[in-house]
């Protein structure tokens, strides 16, 4: 590792060519799903590309899990950007959120009075916390009205509950996902360059095969670079998996997680074998489709915890007790015994 003269301020910003050839065609479509776990960079990739392409955006951070909140922030982008439409702002205020078909057609003849004509976004960051279905079809409704010049950015770390393959088949959505962030060894070494820091492949190895390519790691990697000179596993990576990943998790699935953290991937079998209780199942799969640091691999039907995950369970189980860290060896263990993987064992 050598670093070089260039500037390394941690406000540089790097993009793989994946995410790039992605976020080219956002505005090709009436709404973009972007959809991503904690960390993967949606939000400062969007801001990035609007700001490029200077569009009038209403950018909305949803905080609260009310359509009543989200409908007035809604109403207030509206009109700080477009001041010359204060009173439409106001009247789509009074109407309130739509809440049935005829509430919707009331308040489109309202926004109609605006006649807006040039292109202009809303994007919903944090989408997650209000994607029901009435929200989502209330996107639906806007997308079957064809409002010209009218583009929607959802920002989500759950999938969409609306109709997915009825936008699809229309050609009306264009969806980003993770692996459309995650970066590769080669985007590691590219990430590093631009911050200063000259990767030999070795190091681009270990970096990669600790992170899985996820950006929010290799940032924290790069600061301690920058830092102190040296390279190893940054323990702050694990303050942010504890506080945005695992503490906000159930009990169950807390324990869940430790039970299978000596194990690199697992089937649904496997889970309900060490968590002892036949309801594993329905905790991983609600994990893959809230979390998205558990996946699932169809080649080789297992599931794969994401390796920063994988570490923090490894050291928070080390740090358990002595009677927790036995009862989960000894029935990890008793699985393979009894399944013959007596190398696994």
């Amino acid at each position: 590792m050598n670093k070089t003269p260039l500037d390394s301020s941690s406000n540089v910003l790097y993009f793989n060519q994946k995410i790039k050839k992605k976020l080219e065609k956002t505005l090709h479509y009436p709404i973009t799903i972007v959809n991503a776990p904690m960390g993967y960079g949606k939000t400062t990739a969007i801001q990035a590309y609007l700001n490029e392409q200077q569009i009038d955006t209403i950018w909305i951070s949803v905080s609260r899990v009310r359509k009543t909140s989200f409908w007035n922030q809604f109403c207030d982008g509206f009109r700080r950007v477009f001041p010359q439409h204060a009173e439409i702002a106001e009247a789509l205020r009074e109407l309130g959120f739509p809440k049935d078909t005829s509430s919707f057609y009331k308040a489109k003849d309202v926004f109609a009075r605006a006649k807006i004509l040039q292109q202009f976004v809303v994007v919903i960051d944090d989408y997650h916390l209000i994607n029901t279905s009435s929200v989502c079809n209330f996107w639906e409704r806007i997308m079957k009205e064809r409002i010209r010049n009218f583009h929607i950015i959802l920002l989500t770390r759950e999938r969409y509950c609306g109709n997915i393959e009825g936008l699809r088949l229309k050609d009306q959505v264009h969806l980003i996902e993770k692996d459309s962030f995650v970066f590769s060894k080669e985007d590691i070494v590219s990430y590093f360059r631009a911050h200063g820091i000259d990767l030999n492949e070795d190091d681009a190895e270990e970096i990669h095969k600790n992170t899985d390519g996820w950006v929010s790691a290799l940032y924290f990697y790069q600061v301690k670079m920058q830092e102190e000179g040296i390279l190893a596993f940054p323990s702050s990576i694990f303050e942010i998996i504890e506080e945005e990943i695992y503490s906000p998790l159930s009990e169950d699935c807390k324990h869940l997680l430790l039970c299978l953290s000596p194990l690199h991937s697992f089937t649904l079998e496997q889970a309900t074998f060490v968590f002892g209780d036949s309801r594993a199942g329905d905790l991983i799969l609600s994990l893959c489709e809230k979390n998205g640091f558990i996946t699932f691999d169809d080649y080789q039907q297992r599931y794969r915890m994401h390796q920063t995950l994988a570490l923090y369970l490894a050291k928070k189980l080390e740090r358990s007790s002595v009677e927790t860290r036995k009862e989960v060896y000894c029935v990890c263990g008793d699985y393979c015994k009894e399944t013959k993987n007596y190398y696994s064992a």
